[in-house]
């Protein structure tokens, strides 16, 4: 296993994410056996940083995890999140304590605001943050989910203190946090956390660039995983949290830097694994259901009503998106039935609020899976 050394301490590069240990969102103890084994054999093959979050099966994630670490505290790096809703100053201090309370640990290594909530002043969020630290129950802050304006904004915020981890998607599929905030890292001293970087276990859900990688895994005899993975941190400020439950999951992704990609064959995946963002007319989009609620948004006028409750809501995203003129990507996958051309996989919320805010034009930005 390879550390990265920060501030005196070593986190390993290959990290371990949650989700869905525990259960999705609500508790489901049906395979706690199964995920409490697969989270121990991490460990025993040199991870010990472990990212989870409040949300993650309602606490369950985090009770999990402090089953796995009891009795041996100090050799872990414990990350974990407080959820947008949970973004009030009073709010902040009781989810932080009560994940303590199901991690079993008297400190959190790395506090993250899980996802920004505009209906909630970042101000009195970063207060409350700065609170825990000076008490002691955080040892570092950290931002999930922002983009680099809402870094700078909280950075502003949390004066002396510094934000430093951040955590976003970060995949052979969607590349784009190489754009800004892993160059905002490397000259910040920060750490990059990605999640999803197996693309959620298919490696890169795009065949083009799947036959591509395979050209050096057979190259290098390591798995397209490994590749990726390899390839993921080489910044040097990036730490990869894939989830792995099958021991040769875990074994694969734990020895994925028991090798070195050349310069050579680095510099030429930089520029032949990519994938471009294409513009679509969002009516071509046949719109999934939630994951939390398993309803759908099935027009405009749904979305601007909110009808599945979502805080922050589409309107106040799209109100955000026009401010900052920034919009992300959108998972959609090929799809011809009627008048639809693709299915709406991922961003659900996001895509809505882009719609919204592009509402004269229709169009909205896409990463189109294959």
């Amino acid at each position: 296993m390879d550390y990265i050394d920060f501030k005196g301490v070593k986190l390993s590069k290959i990290g371990l994410g949650t989700m869905g240990m525990g259960g999705r969102f609500e508790r489901d103890v049906s395979n706690d056996k199964q995920h409490l084994s697969a989270i121990e054999k991490h460990l025993q093959l040199g991870v010990n940083f472990i990212d989870t979050a409040e949300v993650y099966a309602n606490g369950g994630s985090e009770e999990l995890v402090g089953q796995a670490i009891s009795g041996a505290r100090s050799e872990y790096f414990i990350a974990t999140k407080v959820s947008p809703e949970h973004l009030a100053y009073e709010d902040v201090i009781a989810s932080c304590k009560a994940s303590l309370a199901r991690l079993k640990t008297d400190y959190i290594d790395l506090y993250q605001v899980h996802w920004p909530n505009p209906d909630i002043p970042l101000a009195e969020t970063m207060r409350a943050m700065k609170e825990l630290k000076a008490q002691g129950l955080i040892r570092h802050i950290g931002l999930s989910n922002f983009d680099l304006e809402g870094v700078h904004q909280c950075q502003a915020l949390l004066g002396d203190e510094k934000v430093a981890f951040i955590q976003a998607e970060y995949n052979l599929f969607d590349r784009s946090a190489e754009e800004d905030l892993i160059p905002y890292c490397v000259e910040n001293g920060c750490i990059f956390i990605a999640y999803s970087p197996l693309d959620q276990g298919s490696v890169v859900k795009s065949a083009e660039l799947r036959s591509e990688l395979r050209n050096y895994s057979d190259r290098y005899g390591q798995t397209d995983a490994q590749i990726a993975l390899n390839f993921l941190v080489r910044s040097g400020h990036v730490i990869v949290i894939p989830k792995a439950l099958s021991d040769q999951n875990i074994h694969t992704n734990c020895s994925a830097l028991n090798f070195e990609l050349s310069p050579e064959d680095v510099q030429r995946l930089e520029s032949t694994l990519v994938n471009p963002v294409v513009y679509i007319d969002y009516g071509k989009v046949k719109p999934t259901k939630d994951m939390v609620n398993d309803l759908a948004i099935k027009t405009i006028e749904d979305a601007e009503q909110n009808l599945l409750h979502h805080s922050p809501s589409p309107i106040q995203l799209a109100e955000e998106l026009k401010t900052k003129g920034k919009f992300k990507a959108i998972r959609v996958s090929k799809h011809e039935s009627g008048d639809y051309q693709y299915l709406l996989e991922e961003g659900k919320l996001r895509f809505w609020a882009t719609v919204i805010a592009n509402k004269e034009s229709g169009i909205v930005p896409v990463l189109i899976r294959s």
